[in-house]
């Protein structure tokens, strides 16, 4: 079962209501988080849609039009927990 466009707009709504730090950008641009639908709907051949996403110190997740990805900033973060218990915390913050 693939993620649908009101999952990923529960997604961004969540980004946009949390005090959390974000950045989209559409190749070089940074730009103010668009609809779901806009960003999924953009044609294949356009500039990949980024969402960087810090829900707590040390987790950087990514999202690539419609693909996420999970990075850490810094080794000690990944060390320190579990990355389940990192976006748990995440989550609840």
């Amino acid at each position: 079962m693939g993620t649908s466009v009101e999952d990923w707009q529960v997604l961004f709504d969540l980004v946009q209501t949390r005090d959390w730090q974000w950045q989209y950008s559409e190749g070089l641009t940074e730009l103010p988080l668009p609809l779901a639908d806009a960003v999924l709907a953009r044609p294949a051949d356009s500039e990949i849609a980024e969402l960087r996403v810090w829900p707590v110190p040390g987790v950087l997740a990514i999202f690539l039009s419609g693909m996420f990805l999970m990075a850490y900033n810094t080794w000690r973060t990944v060390r320190a927990s579990q990355p389940a218990d990192v976006v748990a915390a995440a989550q609840m913050a």
